[in-house]
């Protein structure tokens, strides 16, 4: 596509590709400015409709008009291929720039950490989580300054309601929060937990949850935990060690409470006086409702791996609320949807847990357990696991919606 037009965009050159999209630097022919062209993969927009759902959450984000954050300005369609028009960034991704100058200096990471966390804690205070904090997101600019893209892209995708069964990312293995991968909502502390794997990566060059499948990574987010250097390098303040830990707690609640939160904690280390960021819950407010649906881990999966069941899907497992019913409800059709529904999933979830356990029982048999094939087996069975208490979660809430139901006739 290097020399295509795709409606009033003229193609410059590649920037690269990823799971759901191809991105180009282009020419806006009307306005005369360069953007940064996302080029949606056929495969997860497939119609009209679909693109329709997806721009309805894109337009929401792109409401963000904050500095470190990268606008969306423009979403169309041209040639049967749907795009979206960002602000160009001239610059490096952090992942670029780790890969090829290695780790960088504390006073970039606490640069880093106020830039993002910034950003983040000014998307939050307005009901919007990012979801998929990863360096690949995060541009640095030829003044030093970090800038977070993709706002409000995980999201969008999941509104085309195909990201289960078409093998695109729902967040990146590496910066999933272990709530995420039980199949939890996420919150404000799920981008800090990402952001904080972002920032120890861009400490030491290596990243903190690496593992050859999905599974295994999960089994590092949700049973390991964060094993921190116990050397930092040069420069690094002593009180990092325990800042970053409290980030990367299993429990939400155990952490700071947001990035912002652990920006200033960062920034505390080597000041006299906190950054210049909002440090209390009052200038940053945590909106009691957060954009919805929660990021759900679905099928996570790479290009390189194959595709690997963990955790729940919004087409195998739709959100059904607590299973509380009303009287107006008790007897009538809703009630019998609600149960035949959580009934399915019940089913589906009993089935994939069969499945994941009797597939890590064939991988753990003596000849093959070595490398891969043993962190694979452990990631299924964790899976299984996971996927059976689960099952037996839902299996009591169905039971307790017939009885209330059968109650209130």
């Amino acid at each position: 596509m290097s020399s295509r037009q795709l409606g009033k965009y003229t193609i410059l050159d590649s920037l690269g590709a990823g799971a759901t999209a191809e991105v180009f630097r282009a020419q806006d022919t009307s306005l005369g400015r360069e953007v940064a062209l996302k080029v949606l993969k056929p495969a997860l927009v497939t119609d009209a409709a679909a693109f329709a759902r997806f721009a309805q959450e894109a337009q929401a984000a792109a409401q963000l008009f904050h500095p470190p954050i990268a606008l969306v300005l423009d979403m169309d369609s041209a040639e049967s291929r749907y795009f979206i028009a960002m602000q160009y960034i001239a610059g490096l991704s952090l992942d670029r720039i780790l890969a090829e100058r290695g780790p960088l200096p504390w006073p970039d990471v606490l640069r880093l950490a106020e830039d993002v966390g910034g950003a983040l804690a000014f998307a939050h205070a307005r009901g919007f989580l990012h979801r998929d904090v990863k360096p690949s997101n995060i541009l640095c600019t030829s003044e030093g300054e970090y800038v977070l893209t993709d706002f409000g892209l995980t999201r969008a995708m999941m509104a085309t309601g195909l990201t289960s069964h078409t093998g695109a990312v729902l967040g990146t293995p590496a910066y999933i929060a272990p709530e995420i991968w039980l199949g939890q909502k996420a919150t404000p502390a799920t981008d800090e937990y990402a952001l904080a794997c972002v920032l120890v990566e861009a400490s030491t060059g290596e990243v903190l949850f690496a593992g050859d499948t999905p599974p295994a990574v999960m089994t590092r987010h949700v049973l390991s935990g964060a094993e921190l250097p116990q050397t930092w390098p040069d420069g690094v303040p002593v009180g990092v060690n325990g800042i970053l830990r409290q980030a990367l707690a299993k429990e939400p609640t155990a952490r700071h409470g947001g990035p912002g939160f652990l920006a200033v904690a960062l920034g505390a280390t080597m000041r006299d006086t906190a950054p210049v960021l909002p440090a209390t819950a009052t200038e940053w407010p945590v909106p009691t409702t957060i954009d919805e649906p929660s990021l759900d881990p679905g099928f996570v999966v790479s290009e390189d791996v194959a595709k690997i069941p963990v955790g729940r899907t919004e087409t195998l497992e739709p959100e059904l609320g607590t299973g509380e019913v009303s009287s107006s409800e008790a007897d009538g059709e809703p009630v019998q949807t609600e149960a035949e529904s959580l009934s399915r999933t019940c089913t589906v979830l009993v089935v994939s847990a069969s499945l994941c356990l009797l597939l890590s029982a064939f991988l753990a048999r003596p000849v093959a357990v070595e490398g891969a094939a043993f962190l694979a087996s452990l990631g299924l069975l964790v899976t299984g696991i996971v996927l059976a208490v689960r099952a037996a979660s839902k299996l009591a809430e169905l039971d307790e919606l017939r009885t209330k139901a059968r109650d209130n006739r």
